[in-house]
């Protein structure tokens, strides 16, 4: 049997790495503001995204001079988006004999202000669900060339900044070594791919592969603990990251990792920034809509423009194999390939490693409702998921 390791953005988190879309977004807003605001004085600013105007002024009573100067409270901070439209709007329209200061910001990328919007409650799966609900409301085809460019955009300071994160010094996880090394057990395995596998531990030893059913099927029954001599063959890992941090874990056993979607710098595999959900009930109307303009950043699209699909294909054709889900949501914006991954017969087994938060409560419920949302057979989705009793956390 066989393993692959689904790799989203809490693989690189559980590292160390500051990849998570609020790290993303605050990094930004930080960097800007140092641009616009400085020792009190505001000065107008713009890099493409944003555009901050600042003029009239205020006196300024360290050097006596009238400048847009704005003094921040004991303990006020100033390093995201929304402080600085708190700010704008405290004093937004105030004038007396000293002060008359008239300051503003606007987005020049809407999508991007869209997503500042909410950095409270999303993650890169909702950034990718965001695109596709502005996509889905394009009236013609020169919004959705202008909502394209904006996401464009964004991915590109997406791989400036995960360039810079990189350059840190990432070590191994022992704990997390240990997971992706231990054997499967009985338990983790679908009880309608027991006989399956069965069958391919007697290929390999004991019976050849035209043996009578019928023994087969005693065999399965009365050494049902033979299932937890089973070995892992072979290990993928499937990453969605752009990020290099699963080469920190080599083994003979292990294959080539494949970046699904894309690596950094890297022109030959390109970074994928978009949406994969072809079950979504309107996704249909989209394609009917016959404007290619609409289609640019679907993802199972996009794959076509490497071999990493096919190889991922390849893989799970090959035999038997486990999935170990490593801080990847599972949401819909992958959902076209996770519906291959999971619905395929060689699937055995959906092992969901939960995210332990601080006050001891945790998301493996979130995982796998979104696992659910990836299958359209209902039946199979309960029994090849691993239940929480032989679950643990990514740590």
């Amino acid at each position: 049997m066989n393993r692959i390791i689904l790799i989203g953005n809490g693989f690189d988190l559980a590292h160390g790495l500051k990849t998570s879309y609020r790290d993303f977004i605050d990094d930004y807003w930080r960097d800007f503001i140092s641009k616009v605001y400085n020792d009190a004085i505001f000065e107008s600013y713009e890099d493409g995204l944003v555009k901050f105007d600042a003029k009239g002024y205020q006196y300024n009573t360290g050097t006596g001079d009238k400048e847009p100067v704005i003094y921040l409270e004991e303990g006020e901070k100033l390093d995201s988006y929304q402080d600085i439209k708190s700010l704008i709007a405290e004093f937004y329209d105030m004038t007396d004999d000293y002060y008359s200061l008239d300051i503003s910001i606007s987005c020049i990328n809407k999508f991007f202000e869209q997503i500042s919007e909410h950095v409270a409650d999303i993650n890169w799966a909702g950034i990718e669900h965001e695109y596709y609900e502005r996509l889905r409301k394009c009236k013609n085809h020169k919004e959705a060339e202008v909502l394209n460019k904006e996401l464009k955009q964004i991915e590109r300071l997406l791989e400036e900044y995960l360039t810079k994160v990189c350059k840190q010094d990432v070590k191994m996880n022992q704990s997390i070594k240990d997971a992706i090394m231990q054997p499967p057990i009985n338990n983790e395995i679908a009880f309608s791919k027991k006989e399956m596998l069965i069958r391919e531990i007697y290929a390999a030893s004991l019976l050849s592969t035209n043996h009578p059913n019928i023994l087969v099927k005693r065999y399965v029954k009365e050494n049902n603990k033979y299932l937890n001599n089973i070995k892992i063959k072979k290990t993928l890992f499937l990453n969605f990251n752009y990020t290099q941090t699963p080469n920190l874990y080599h083994a003979p056993m292990f294959e080539n990792h494949i970046h699904i979607h894309g690596e950094l710098n890297n022109p030959k595999n390109p970074i994928i920034f978009g949406y994969g959900d072809e079950l979504a009930e309107d996704y249909k109307q989209i394609e009917n809509l016959n404007d290619n303009e609409y289609l640019k950043n679907v993802k199972s699209i996009r794959y076509l423009e490497t071999d990493n699909y096919r190889k991922m294909l390849s893989f799970i054709e090959s035999e038997p194999y486990q999935i170990f889900v490593m801080g990847h949501s599972c949401g819909n914006s992958d959902r076209t390939l996770l519906n291959t991954l999971f619905e395929h017969e060689n699937c055995v087994s959906i092992k969901p490693f939960y995210h332990l938060r601080e006050d001891g409560t945790d998301n493996y419920n979130e995982i796998v409702q979104n696992i659910s949302r990836n299958f359209t057979n209902k039946a199979a989705m309960r029994e090849r998921v691993v239940n929480k009793t032989y679950c643990e956390p990514l740590t």
